[in-house]
């Protein structure tokens, strides 16, 4: 019973792509990941392949009218929270694809499957045309790899700014976003470019494992960012997941039958470098050092305020850190409350971190900055490497800890409540996290992350408008002293 129910609440995902007998990619690959990251598989058969990992020797291709038969049966049974689209074999089936997904409300992740490994084209001309016409305008991501860019757009994709070039002709052609991977450029690091309409376009980078067991990677990528966005994850969060779960698959592969081994299937992503990171420019693939480290018992009870005589109450009670950041306080006013708390720091021997303000945490001796994922300045976390402060960064989801691992600070906070993710998804942030995870939570709430791995917790006492009543600040320390 309790495993029908478990099964019941998992999310469905469709995957429509052909078959490989051997299991190494295709739709038997596409099912094992979505089973892995626990979503429940819907498979709709484009084409019966004969193949393994040395060639395609035979391709069956189904009739677009059966392939739409098995999109209604699934539609009718299993509606999908996302699709996943591989091999479409020709443009009758491309059509017949697109006409089914207008009328399906789910994301839809796309891995244009133009040829095998071997080099056997699997989708002409005509389907190409097709699927550039017809089906991009229902896609929210194409994951073409650099060849197949240079294919659907008929331009060379060589460098960065070729890359760069492709997925802008491609977003034109009605695509809502594009990931040109960059497995197929060589080069120690793995470097995928990740391009919205209307905004800039960002680097997913990682190391380039050395792996002989690597087929299907294309296929494991694109179902499992399919599989995270049925989790009602948003894409720059499932495409880092998705990232991670290829990273953790081509690490644990192995040898399988007489060629190249199977990816490993195995589910979440679980360790610091399977994470990506992501910067906005490419460039030398290669992460800075990293911020000084902050003692365990300095991250375990933290408090994050905005009125610096509650900082200097929260430090005399034998707070460690406190966390300052400037509320409505402007010009002197805001430079006397930071030198107040300073004070405060230095009398009591705690820790004072300022937020975002480099030149000010330095002109008052506070050991470090805090700043948010998403903002984060390459100018300004120079000068805080600079000047030998610790730096703790602030984020609301994968694609921001991606962010967050590209300058490689002291700590990361996740406020749980805002990011919407209870413990068990905390326990897999933190598995990823590349520094010490704190928690931003309540005293109250504190025991249930600190079971799911959180190093210490940022709790505030600010309910209300300042000052801080002095009866509500006391119960909120006596709170906050029965954190374990």
């Amino acid at each position: 019973m309790k495993a029908s129910r478990a099964a019941a609440r998992r999310p469905v995902a469709w995957t429509i792509a052909g078959t490989d007998p051997t299991g190494g990619a295709g739709i038997p690959a596409d099912l094992r990941v979505f089973h892995g990251l626990g979503v429940h598989g819907g498979s709709v058969i484009t084409a019966v392949l004969a193949q393994n990992a040395h060639a395609v020797s035979a391709v069956s291709l189904l009739s677009a009218s059966m392939v739409r038969a098995q999109l209604d049966a699934l539609a009718g049974e299993l509606p999908p929270a996302a699709v996943k689209l591989g091999m479409l074999a020709r443009a009758a089936t491309v059509r017949a694809v697109a006409d089914a997904l207008a009328e399906i409300d789910a994301p839809v992740v796309c891995d244009p499957v133009l040829a095998a490994s071997s080099g056997r084209a699997l989708l002409d001309g005509a389907g190409i045309r097709a699927l550039r016409e017809r089906l991009l305008p229902r896609v929210d991501l194409l994951t073409p790899n650099r060849p197949e860019a240079a294919r659907l757009t008929g331009q060379p994709v060589r460098t960065a700014d070729e890359a760069a070039e492709a997925a802008a002709r491609l977003l034109a052609d009605g695509a809502r976003a594009v990931l040109v991977k960059g497995g197929h450029a060589g080069g120690r690091w793995s470097q995928d470019l990740l391009a919205f309409p209307g905004a800039p376009a960002c680097w997913v980078i990682g190391p380039r494992l050395d792996a002989p067991h690597a087929r299907g990677t294309g296929c494991t990528l694109s179902a499992a960012i399919a599989a995270v966005r049925a989790h009602g994850l948003d894409l720059p969060d499932a495409v880092v997941l998705g990232r991670a779960y290829l990273h953790r698959a081509l690490r644990l592969g192995g040898p399988f039958g007489r060629g190249p081994g199977a990816l490993h299937h195995g589910g979440w992503p679980d360790e610091p470098g399977d994470l990506p990171w992501i910067v906005q420019a490419p460039g030398p693939a290669r992460l800075p050092p990293p911020f000084p480290d902050c003692p365990p018992d300095r991250l375990a009870h933290c408090a994050r305020t905005a009125h610096p005589d509650t900082a200097a109450r929260l430090l005399g009670r034998g707070v460690r850190l406190v966390w300052l950041h400037p509320g409505n306080a402007e010009g002197a006013s805001a430079e006397a409350a930071l030198a107040r708390a300073a004070a405060a720091a230095r009398r009591t021997g705690g820790w004072l971190f300022v937020e975002s303000d480099v030149a000010a945490a330095v002109h008052n001796g506070a050991q470090g900055v805090c700043m948010d994922a998403a903002g984060l300045v390459g100018r300004e976390v120079a000068a805080a490497r600079r000047a030998g402060l610790r730096l703790g960064v602030r984020f609301a989801g994968y694609a921001d800890l991606a962010r967050a691992r590209s300058v490689r600070p002291s700590f990361v906070v996740l406020d749980p409540h805002r990011a919407g993710v209870d413990p068990a998804a905390f326990a897999r942030l933190q598995r990823l996290a590349p520094a010490p995870l704190l928690a931003a939570t309540t005293p109250a709430a504190a025991p249930r992350f600190h079971a799911a791995g959180a190093a210490g917790i940022v709790a505030s006492p600010d309910a209300g408008p300042p000052p801080v009543a002095a009866s509500r600040l006391e119960a909120w320390l006596a709170a906050f002293e029965e954190i374990p």
